[in-house]
């Protein structure tokens, strides 16, 4: 796997930079809002955590200092697509443009209840309506969806022309989306439905809506996720990273022009690149036959028959 490296010159490029970030008055979301607003960007963050995200712009604004930029919060629920147009709205009819976005709202079985596999799932409770499961899928991956399609119409419509892009739209996966997650089936789902989606449109938004995307998968952190579960990693002397080793490579991947197109594993204060070693081992596990179909179909979709996808509609 390729390290990821943090590098001052890309952190501090984030200056004047327009943001807008889900899920960001608590954990992972609040450290990226905190670690964006120091760098001089104008940051405009949601949460349906009313109380902490008000909390959370108020503590950086009484401490705001000679190159911090802006923060506004604003109530957001994620499954609501019109409230995150609303979002987007607000920093562009401000700035003009919005350059970055992170997806970071989430929720695991923990918050949601209603899993798959449990002791309460049975003859009696299947019957009703999983709606807490349903919730965790609408949180974690259709309002993840919802925020990926306004970002690119909103980096389209402010584009640079830079080449490489600017522009990044980065959202926030986890390790259980390719490693085991025993008794979180819907989380680890909506986590790996993530990854799916960055890879369909990888190579394809810096053409259409001159912009990078990338997925983040943070292991085990100390947040409200994780809470009940911190004694088994100190018990058994397990490195337990905070939100912001997380947050400064959310903030480094976004701001790097160079990253398009990866999954970058963050643990135990590193970072890797977990794509670059799928596709440099896809001998071995795929077979030599099918990597060369793989190829194969790839450089016929380079060629022009990439357009043509696009423009069927179809089923199975």
């Amino acid at each position: 796997m390729a390290e990821i490296f943090l590098d001052e010159s890309i952190l501090k490029s984030c200056e004047g930079r327009v943001v807008v970030i889900t899920g960001g008055a608590n954990g992972i979301g609040a450290a990226t809002v905190a670690r964006l607003y120091h760098s001089g960007a104008h940051v405009f963050f949601s949460d349906l955590d009313e109380k902490s995200g008000v909390a959370l712009e108020k503590d950086l604004q009484a401490a705001s200092k000679p190159g911090h930029g802006t923060c506004q919060f604003t109530r957001v629920d994620v499954t609501d697509y019109n409230a995150q147009l609303a979002l987007f709205q607000s920093a562009y009819e401000k700035h003009g443009c919005v350059d970055m976005a992170v997806y970071c709202a989430g929720i695991n079985e923990m918050a949601a209840g209603g899993s798959i596999v449990s002791a309460e799932n049975n003859l009696k409770t299947v019957k009703d309506y999983p709606k807490q499961l349903m919730d965790l899928i609408n949180i974690n991956l259709n309002g993840c969806i919802y925020f990926a399609r306004i970002a690119m119409a909103y980096f389209q419509e402010g584009s640079d022309g830079s080449h490489p892009p600017s522009k990044c739209l980065t959202m926030i996966s986890s390790a259980a989306a390719f490693q085991e997650a025993p008794g979180m089936p819907g989380y680890a789902a909506s986590k790996v439905a993530i990854l799916g989606m960055m890879r369909s449109i990888r190579s394809i938004a810096p053409t259409t809506n001159n912009a990078r995307v990338n997925v983040i998968c943070p292991w085990a952190t100390e947040t409200n996720m994780t809470k009940s579960h911190n004694h088994i990693f100190k018990d058994n002397d397990i490195p337990l990273q905070g939100p912001d080793d997380v947050a400064k490579f959310i903030q480094q991947v976004t701001a790097d022009p160079k990253i398009n197109g990866k999954v970058v594993y963050v643990g135990a204060y590193r970072a890797f690149d977990i794509e670059e070693g799928l596709e440099r081992t896809l001998p071995e596990w795929l077979g030599q036959v099918n990597v060369d179909l793989w190829t194969k179909q790839t450089e016929a979709f380079s060629n022009g028959a990439k357009n043509d996808w696009l423009k069927t509609n179809g089923n199975h």
